[in-house]
């Protein structure tokens, strides 16, 4: 059974743990960190574990195998090189880093100590996201993508929040909502080649935070498909997905209320015939990324979200900011 530390005690750092205490048998949870000793106390109340008072009494206890990081973007690459240095698997919320050579070099040093790195990238793992690859035969050849994931979530947070700050916060939505969607998209159709972007500042904002609340970019895919990306910060929760196909055309549909699950519905528009419809309820992509991360770390199968994907992503996001802070020139994703 694989003891895990979780370091990270917000919103997700919770939802993970109460997924892990499903896994019984799979996983043990060891303790918690974060800066919050409450939520860690809670947590352990809950769950049961260690309270831990630093990342450094984390990694030198012998009774954790692995961490469990859901902690600000800046602080993933160094952590998972602290933990692989100190031989403890990592399982890391997405995005895996904030820039390629930060992610390159965080997944070197896991390598070398064979160490396990997984990234969180859990809307693949949703029974709706696979239904759309089950059902992509079906649309002939897919001409365009459009792909949207915005909320106002952060508007809301607390002045001096992490999450409030320009350098935690790339490309305005990407990191915490739209690299979910490029994820999905290069799962479905392959790498992204190049974007286009714009990236700016528009709402009034009451809780000083530095950030831009407006993404908008324009993609071609390796496969020739072309696709838009967009991710604000400053409007009503979106989550959904348009695939164009010369055969039919689907609609994916997130849930406003309940955010994490995505699609919620799916719809299938062909050019002969009658739509169809699907509707997904529950998310277990939690529990099973967690799964998969421990049956990976005990060496019983991969970890289905390679690390070379994990990287593409996080440049993905790096050229979309590129290519916005250049005036929204073409800008090439660049992974060496």
């Amino acid at each position: 059974m694989l003891a895990c530390a979780f370091v990270g005690t917000g919103w997700w750092g919770s939802e993970l743990a109460r997924a892990a205490a499903s896994l019984r048998g799979q996983v043990r949870i060891g303790g918690f960190y974060s800066l919050d000793e409450a939520a860690c106390r809670k947590l352990s109340e809950q769950y049961g574990g260690t309270v831990f008072s630093s990342f450094d009494q984390v990694l030198s206890s012998s009774s954790v195998d692995a961490v469990v990081l859901a902690t600000p973007h800046s602080q993933h690459a160094p952590q998972i090189i602290a933990a692989a240095r100190a031989g403890k698997h990592v399982f890391c919320e997405k995005p895996l880093a904030l820039d390629v050579a930060s992610a390159r070099q965080a997944a070197k040093v896991c390598e070398e100590g064979k160490r396990i790195l997984a990234v969180g990238h859990n809307r693949r793992l949703m029974p709706g996201m696979r239904k759309i690859r089950e059902l992509l035969p079906r649309m002939g050849r897919v001409l365009h993508v459009e792909a949207h994931y915005s909320g106002n979530l952060m508007m809301r947070l607390p002045a001096g929040h992490w999450r409030t700050r320009r350098a935690e916060m790339p490309a305005a939505g990407m990191a915490p909502m739209g690299l979910h969607l490029a994820d999905a998209i290069q799962w479905l159709f392959g790498p992204i080649a190049r974007v286009a972007a714009i990236v700016k500042r528009q709402a009034e904002w009451t809780n000083d935070a530095d950030v831009d609340d407006t993404c908008a970019a324009l993609f071609e895919l390796a496969s020739g498909p072309t696709g838009t990306l967009a991710s604000h910060l400053a409007t009503r929760t979106t989550v959904d997905m348009r695939l164009y196909g010369t055969q039919a055309r689907l609609e994916a549909r997130g849930d406003p209320v309940t955010i994490t699950r995505f699609p919620a519905t799916i719809t299938l528009f062909p050019v002969e015939g009658k739509d169809e419809t699907w509707t997904f309820e529950g998310d277990d992509s939690i529990a099973h990324e967690l799964s998969a991360f421990a049956d990976a770390c005990a060496g019983r199968a991969p970890y289905p979200i390679a690390v070379d994907e994990a990287i593409r992503n996080v440049a993905v996001m790096q050229a979309i900011q590129a290519s916005a802070d250049a005036g929204g020139a073409w800008m090439g994703i660049q992974i060496g």
